[in-house]
């Protein structure tokens, strides 16, 4: 099928297709930018909430940090002057803290013990450790502290209480964001206000606000084993879009502004690419044609190949023959000279045989299969079906081939083709006594091999464009398929190709291969020419 009778199809589709979605097109452009806008509002208002709940939570953080800071350092100076008064009783120790604020004072000796079970477990764990601080959980639970007056060798343990309701009240706060609670290792509020309702799962407190609507942080103390909490409502969302009103006012007229031109630019770039689409289908549709045609000459050189080696046997048989005679006859004069002109017919037998062998190799359709592989044979089997070409212009075909270079696991056919197809193009950009340079390394995953020539370069903007599809620098000599046909088998190969030139200098193509190529079965058909 040709491309003139793909193309008027698609065109009356097109057509029919638009007509009937002419008044649909027209609602959605109108649906879609409202659409977006709502959309893009709606995102706003969220983001903005969120952005301003964010906020309120890092404020309430960074009190709550500062809060835990104050009470750790009010409960050190409650344990410097509870030291005070083990060591020197309670009457001179006033100067380190309100007394008043302390309950049930008292000081124990070695033996002794209070009754009151959170009481003694401080003072057993002041004795152990040198201070202690116990909740006692009872009805109105209380903070117990106690300090050794020695924490190597107690004598007598100064111990008090103080309630958390003191405790915070004694420390400074400017401008409270939320309502501060002591908490304990469970996170359990140990007083009863209304911050410590707001860990629990009731709402009977005069805080209107529910747990799970809160926010709440929560702060340890960096010498004692209790918690600050903070809590406080979450900001209302309509308040914030309200306080926020004017971004979103200002957001709204971009949306109005730029959803309709962001519109109008996908429409544009849509429509673009069901050109480029149909440009590049209709290139694949010339590409099938000219590979086809490929196709055709490559199985025409293989039934003259064939057709030629035919007569190659019989040559070579009857040659041999002759030689074998002349060596036999005792008396047949010059006989050397015959059996030397048999060996030049038998020479050039065999290098007519190995040209059809190539030919065959080159031109013929051939199972992809993935094989182990040297690339430097691969390099030098498609170098000998150019020498001849090379010697009669006098191009110098330099080899700088790695002898330690690791077998690979590739297709065969297809490297000779990528490899023809640069040296084809290396041979037609050199001029006569010109030099090209093929070399071969090891990589670290792989093997690169690099095709040097001393020919015309090529420009930038050339350098743009010679992997596309019918791009040519040959004019009418060029099908411009070489290094497009190139380019897809590396790829398919799993490597990578890469070009270096400069105009007047020559160009430089490196082809890196993997050491296992991922192939699948296909068919592939030589293409010279680039």
């Amino acid at each position: 099928m040709t491309r003139h009778h793909i193309r008027p199809s698609r065109q009356t589709a097109a057509g029919q297709g638009s007509a009937g979605l002419g008044p649909w097109v027209v609602i959605a452009a109108f649906l879609l930018p409202l659409a977006a806008i709502l959309a893009v509002a709606w995102l706003g208002a969220d983001a903005v909430i969120a952005q301003a709940r964010a906020y309120a939570d890092q404020d309430l953080r960074a009190e709550g940090d500062l809060l835990a800071a104050r009470v750790n350092g009010e409960l050190l100076e409650i344990i410097s002057t509870l030291e005070s008064a083990a060591l020197h009783g309670w009457d001179d120790s006033s100067t380190h803290h309100d007394i008043e604020a302390l309950q049930s004072k008292a000081l124990y000796g070695l033996d002794e013990a209070p009754a009151k079970a959170a009481h003694a477990r401080a003072v057993r764990q002041a004795r152990a450790v040198g201070s202690a601080l116990v909740v006692d959980e009872g009805s109105s639970p209380m903070l117990v502290l106690a300090v050794a007056d020695h924490p190597d060798r107690p004598a007598r343990i100064a111990m008090a209480e103080i309630s958390p309701d003191e405790l915070l009240g004694a420390v400074p706060r400017r401008e409270p964001l939320g309502e501060a609670a002591l908490l304990d290792r469970a996170h359990h509020a140990l007083h009863g206000n209304t911050a410590g309702q707001a860990w629990t799962n009731s709402s009977d407190s005069l805080s209107a606000a529910r747990p799970e609507s809160m926010l709440r942080t929560i702060r340890p103390l960096r010498d004692f084993p209790i918690y600050v909490g903070l809590a406080r409502p979450e900001p209302d969302g309509w308040s914030l879009l309200m306080q926020n009103g004017r971004s979103l006012l200002v957001g709204a007229g971009l949306c109005l502004v730029l959803v309709p031109a962001g519109f109008l630019v996908l429409t544009t770039l849509v429509r673009r690419r069901l050109v480029e689409a149909d440009a590049k289908r209709s290139l694949a549709f010339q590409e099938m044609e000219h590979v086809q045609k490929l196709s055709s000459i490559g199985r025409l050189a293989a039934g003259v190949a064939h057709e030629i080696n035919n007569p190659l046997a019989i040559i070579a048989e009857k040659a041999g023959l002759m030689k074998d005679l002349a060596s036999a006859a005792k008396d047949m004069p010059k006989a050397q000279r015959f059996i030397g002109l048999n060996d030049s017919i038998l020479q050039a037998v065999t290098r007519c045989r190995a040209v059809t062998h190539r030919l065959l190799g080159f031109a013929r359709r051939m199972e992809v299969r993935p094989m182990e592989l040297d690339v430097n044979d691969v390099l030098r089997e498609t170098l000998g079906f150019l020498e001849r070409d090379a010697l009669y212009r006098g191009i110098t075909l330099d080899q700088e081939l790695d002898e330690d270079l690791p077998a690979i696991e590739s297709d065969r056919g297809q490297l000779q083709q990528v490899f023809l197809n640069l040296l084809n193009n290396a041979m037609a950009a050199v001029s006569d006594k010109g030099r090209i340079r093929v070399s071969t390394r090891r990589e670290p995953d792989g093997v690169a091999v690099e095709i040097e020539d001393n020919g015309v370069g090529m420009s930038r903007e050339t350098l743009a464009h010679i992997f596309e599809p019918f791009f040519s620098t040959k004019g009418e000599q060029g099908t411009g398929l070489g290094l497009s046909i190139t380019y897809g088998i590396v790829d398919k190969l799993g490597g990578s190709i890469e070009v270096d030139s400069a105009e007047g200098e020559g160009s430089l193509f490196t082809i890196h291969l993997p050491l296992r190529a991922n192939i699948a079965e296909t068919v592939g058909t030589q293409i010279n020419g680039g």
